[in-house]
């Protein structure tokens, strides 16, 4: 956050959805939204928000 490098907040588990959400918030990255069977990490979505971060300059 220090140097303006936007984060990619990916949870997984405990306390970590909790902190994707507050860093989205606080508007210094973008968190990978849980999708499909049982709610896991689909890479089209990672692949979405990879690119909306570099071309766009979202997070």
């Amino acid at each position: 956050m220090k140097f303006g490098v936007p984060i990619i907040a990916m949870p997984i588990d405990l306390d970590q959805p909790y902190n994707a959400r507050l860093v989205e918030e606080l508007g210094v990255g973008v968190e990978v939204k849980k999708t499909g069977r049982g709610g896991g990490l689909q890479r089209e979505e990672v692949a979405k928000v990879i690119k909306d971060v570099m071309e766009n300059n979202t997070g």
